[in-house]
């Protein structure tokens, strides 16, 4: 025996009282008719308990899955998902507390919407602001290839148009008019201290902690002025991190230089390039204050990595990948796993492509530096010059001897 249910066309009596608020972000966006489809759909029970992505939908997603979990930021569909119930208030403040390397919150994130999200109220959320409506067409032409293909799996398989298009992953950009003034100032300081001039080093931060310390307090100088010197004190600590961590200076990891860099990071014109150096310059000092702090110095070497991965190619996203490089190889002195040094090989090779956005007395200086560790790895020598216990075959010597030549050397001057 059922219970017919009647849902009446007129406005009711007690819509003010009701749980959704008649001016509502849902019924201003739906309209009264709109809205009334929603009560008929409510009365019917919530459709997302009955409706989840089927096979073919699921197939999509996985084959696009490194393509979304790169591109995507969860936090720009938090808020249409939450409203539409598919997840809770708090969803992405629980996948922080457990992981903080985005790619990784992107694929948790991704996990659970294949679970309870609806496939076309995915593609919506997707297209809230047109912020990811190139991601909801490719999946779009994905769901219809695969179905064609399940239709006809004889017939030939044509180049679907959103394999044509390409989409690059937005990246942050740092090039702008006084980059090139600010790497070589950051250069300058770099040969201040490998040349022993620590005490024109030091003159030259404290005049720039001045200079910036001015323009935060006086109210007419104008934005840029004051990021600009944001930036110049930011790579002075930057460079007196560096020069402590080639002293193998342990107690750089509790100084309180971090706490200045991390203070000013927001100060900076580009917070998310300086929050990625702070990170890496983090994770090395922490292994080098403690060795048994290797995994969790991996961790946020590898955090540090993945925020560059958004970050235009340039010489401090190619800082920290020799950061994790560094730290990786420690690892494979520990384990002598082979895997690691062909990866090894590789993140030095990737370094170099982001060194050479720079101008050439970065780029050559640094590429020594990452010819001289591939060298070094392909001859079975260790981070510190250690002989390690490997095999080393004849194609690993003559590589080692073919890429411990080095680049002529600039007058940087």
């Amino acid at each position: 025996m059922g219970v017919e249910l009647h849902v009446s066309l007129e406005k009711p009596k007690h819509f003010d009282n009701m749980q959704v608020d008649p001016v509502s972000p849902v019924q201003s966006r739906l309209g009264w008719a709109g809205f009334q489809k929603l009560l008929r759909l409510r009365s019917q029970g919530d459709p997302r308990q009955k409706v989840r992505m089927d096979e073919f939908e699921k197939k999509a997603m996985q084959e696009l899955h490194i393509k979304i979990m790169h591109c995507l930021e969860p936090s720009q569909l938090h808020d249409y998902l939450f409203q539409e119930g598919i997840i809770p208030e708090d969803f992405l403040f629980e996948l922080r507390q457990q992981c903080r390397i985005p790619t990784e919150i992107s694929r948790l994130f991704i996990m659970h919407l294949k679970k309870h999200c609806p496939f076309h109220v995915f593609l919506i959320a997707l297209r809230q602001d047109n912020a990811y409506s190139f991601l909801a067409k490719e999946l779009e032409g994905k769901l219809e290839e695969i179905k064609s293909q399940r239709r006809n799996r004889s017939s030939s398989t044509k180049v679907p148009w959103y394999e044509k298009a390409y989409h690059p992953i937005r990246r942050i950009q740092v090039y702008n008019e006084y980059r090139e003034d600010i790497v070589h100032e950051r250069h300058l300081l770099k040969r201040l201290c490998l040349d022993s001039k620590l005490p024109e080093f030091y003159s030259k931060q404290r005049s720039l902690k001045l200079k910036w310390e001015e323009n935060r307090n006086i109210e007419r100088c104008d934005q840029s002025g004051k990021q600009l010197a944001a930036d110049l004190y930011f790579i002075s600590l930057d460079a007196e991190m560096e020069h402590r961590r080639v002293k193998y200076d342990k107690s750089l990891y509790e100084s309180d230089v971090f706490k200045e860099m991390e203070a000013i990071i927001k100060e900076t014109s580009n917070p998310k390039l300086s929050m990625m150096l702070y990170l890496g310059r983090l994770a090395s000092s922490m292994v080098m204050f403690n060795n048994n702090l290797l995994k969790k110095g991996l961790k946020a070497a590898q955090e540090a990595r993945e925020n560059g991965e958004r970050i235009e190619p340039c010489r401090e996203t190619g800082i920290v990948l020799l950061i994790y490089y560094n730290l990786l190889c420690q690892e494979y002195e520990i384990t002598r796993d082979q895997s690691l040094r062909d990866n090894l090989i590789t993140i030095a090779s990737e370094s170099l492509d982001h060194f050479a956005q720079e101008r050439d007395e970065v780029c050559f200086d640094f590429r020594r530096i990452v010819m001289l560790k591939t060298s070094f790895i392909y001859l079975g020598i260790g981070l510190f010059c250690d002989i390690l216990s490997v095999p080393v075959s004849e194609s690993h010597i003559k590589y080692g001897l073919k890429t411990k030549t080095t680049p002529k050397i600039y007058s940087w001057e």
